[in-house]
């Protein structure tokens, strides 16, 4: 069987047993050791081809870490007219696989004009020595039953062939903002209305962020992943700054990891309560100080909640109080609010007594959050 391991440095030696004495299903799954997989796709043909990309990302990697991988052209009856597959070495923790797709089925037969979804399924997995005698079909299949989730599901639109416009009734946008241009000192749109007549106002931001109060804050250039917890050199006010004046965005929410205030991404027995909340409520006051001096600016500060393993990441855009399930060695709770690891009924109860918002980060039909 093959054998796979999401391995951090805390579990490293686990690595060398995993070919031969340590099954999948008996390694504890990191909290955050998150596999990212994205997928590009040409939504027309370019040259008669779909330029199609996959870009992988795997903080954790280590020599014999690949990503396992498969890409399916899916009609709209559901039926899937093409695919590809692959198991890709990540090396540097990171890897990339381009392809082309003539716009065609499986057999070479030209495709009924209309609209495909391009769907991708990955996760990581460990190349071992049974690997030579597995099919490609076996290793991708072995890999996504080890680790489910892991399993990163994307999906794309494209067109092929001459499609009719779709029939849109007009109606009128919602009225946008108005800031005042730093160049000319006139007030402008930033906000922009949807094109199309729909009623709708599009805003730009990212309500999915960490910064250096958890394992964010490291300079853009040198980022490859989740860094240590708050060994970032950026914090919540710089990450505002750069989502307003660089990004031109409209607003940011810093979600930082509930359980990394701390200072770790696991538990550390000597970490002091008091210092760990008041760098939740710091961020709370850097949040407001730049509202405040930022009127067209919406900065905001909450909580990314929960692990990856049984349930996933969610947030909490308006929480008000630290909330954990970790104590130091005192017995003290390293944060404000008792909120049980992976009881998603007891947080959701804590978030409508609080008049908490949140929202789910990672639905996928696998791995995270698991929806139909």
């Amino acid at each position: 069987m093959l054998m796979h391991s999401l391995l951090r440095p805390a579990i490293a030696s686990l690595f060398a047993l995993s070919c031969s004495l340590v099954t999948a299903a008996a390694l504890r799954h990191p909290d955050h050791a998150e596999f990212d997989a994205t997928l590009e796709a040409s939504y027309r043909a370019q040259n008669a081809q779909w330029p199609l990309a996959l870009n992988f990302t795997y903080p954790f990697a280590r020599a014999a870490t690949s990503a396992a991988w498969l890409i399916e052209a899916v009609n709209h009856d559901g039926v899937v007219v093409r695919s590809w597959k692959g198991v890709t070495p990540l090396q540097a923790q990171h890897a990339r696989v381009e392809l082309l797709w003539d716009g065609r089925g499986q057999s070479g037969d030209r495709l009924v004009d209309g609209y495909y979804t391009m769907r991708l399924r990955s996760t990581p997995t460990v190349d071992v020595a049974s690997d030579v005698r597995a099919s490609l079909d076996q290793r991708i299949a072995n890999a996504f039953a080890a680790f489910p989730d892991e399993i990163q599901v994307q999906a794309l639109d494209v067109m092929v062939g001459n499609v009719a416009a779709a029939s849109i009734t007009p109606m009128a946008p919602l009225s946008v903002g108005l800031q005042q241009s730093s160049a000319a000192g006139t007030p402008h749109a930033k906000s922009a209305p949807a094109t199309g007549g729909l009623p709708y106002t599009i805003y730009y931001g990212n309500l999915h962020s960490q910064t250096n109060h958890s394992d964010g804050g490291v300079p853009v250039g040198s980022c490859t992943g989740a860094a240590n917890p708050q060994t970032g050199v950026f914090g919540p006010t710089d990450a505002y700054s750069m989502m307003q004046n660089q990004a031109g965005g409209d607003f940011l929410l810093t979600s930082e990891h509930n359980h990394m205030f701390d200072g770790s991404t696991g538990t550390n027995a000597s970490a002091n309560a008091t210092t760990a909340i008041n760098l939740f409520h710091s961020g709370l006051q850097l949040a407001s100080n730049y509202r405040a001096a930022h009127a067209s600016f919406l900065a905001l500060y909450g909580l990314e909640w929960g692990v990856i393993s049984n349930g996933g990441h969610l947030n909490i855009l308006n929480v008000d109080a630290l909330t954990e399930w970790e104590s130091n060695s005192s017995g003290q709770l390293i944060g404000e609010v008792n909120t049980p690891k992976s009881n998603y009924a007891s947080i959701y109860q804590t978030m409508s007594q609080h008049g908490w918002i949140g929202m789910f980060n990672h639905p996928a039909t696998s791995g995270q959050f698991i929806i139909g």
